[in-house]
């Protein structure tokens, strides 16, 4: 599977393992449950699953309008680059009322001017909270202050600019595929060459998503589907998904726990363990 494979990320929210898989040298917002700093073990994880390289074909899905708006970056980063200037500079002046603007506003039309909002808006969320959507109007959880200020040096720490310069400089630097397609929901399941499926649904027991969630049950069904198709398939969860591993897949914990044992995550149970539990190499 040295060429030609298919990268399918089921519940993508910012595409982290597709960005880095495309050769992205950093992640484009801070999002809540984000795998970019996971993503050499799962990059690893996909080698022994046969996908070296970068994938030809990407297939990205999300519940939000996540998947279509990383696929937009991807196509297109310039024109994304462009829509997002004049908010940023807005911004910059009084993002306070910019976000006020925004977050009452009804989601866009058009791709371009939906994923610059949806980035600016996410890049500002209050500790990296996922930004979604229902009845066609954002849902936001807060504004960063630090990100839409900066904050002053101190005798222990170096000043912090505003985070829209910031933002812009991860679009610009985009990777660029037109090879990308993107779905509202589960893609669905369709398998046309040699595939791999990483599916990281909100975690069991922990803060979900805005624009919805899966069970565990669901999860495994899907999972299963994608791998009776002839798909590999790699899941992520804070301990094996049991209704896998009772199949015959293999379970391995990629982070151990976490340092602070007492903090709560957004998509990880307290312990901080991640997990992927993974398709048997064999025939389906």
């Amino acid at each position: 599977m040295t060429t030609g494979w298919t990268l399918v990320e089921p519940c993508c929210g910012s595409g982290a393992l597709t960005l880095h898989m495309l050769g992205a040298r950093s992640s484009l917002v801070p999002y809540q449950g984000t795998k970019w700093s996971l993503r050499q073990n799962l990059d690893a994880q996909l080698v022994r699953l046969g996908a070296w390289g970068a994938p030809s074909r990407v297939v990205l899905s999300d519940a939000s309008w996540w998947a279509c708006v990383v696929a937009t970056v991807l196509r297109d980063r310039e024109a994304v680059a462009r829509a997002l200037l004049p908010m940023v500079v807005r911004g910059e002046s009084d993002a306070n009322a910019l976000y006020a603007d925004l977050q009452s506003a009804l989601v866009p039309a058009d791709p371009i001017e939906r994923a610059a909002v949806l980035l600016w808006l996410q890049r500002m969320s209050y500790s990296g909270k996922a930004v979604g959507d229902a009845d066609d109007r954002w849902i936001v959880h807060g504004i960063s202050k630090t990100s839409a200020y900066g904050i002053e040096a101190t005798e222990r720490f170096g000043a912090v600019p505003p985070l829209g310069r910031a933002l812009l400089k991860a679009v610009n630097r985009a990777p660029q595929t037109q090879h990308v397609e993107c779905h509202r929901g589960l893609a669905p399941v369709v398998v046309t060459g040699p595939t791999v499926v990483y599916l990281d649904p909100p975690y069991a027991g922990t803060q979900g998503y805005p624009s919805g969630g899966l069970t565990r049950e669901q999860v495994a069904e899907y999972a299963m589907a994608w791998f009776g198709e002839g798909a590999h398939v790699v899941v992520s969860e804070a301990g094996p998904v049991e209704q896998l591993v009772s199949h015959g897949w293999r379970a391995e914990r990629i982070r151990g726990p976490s340092r602070d044992q007492g903090r709560q995550t957004f998509r990880r149970a307290t312990h901080g363990e991640e997990w992927v539990t993974v398709s048997p190499m064999g025939e389906p």
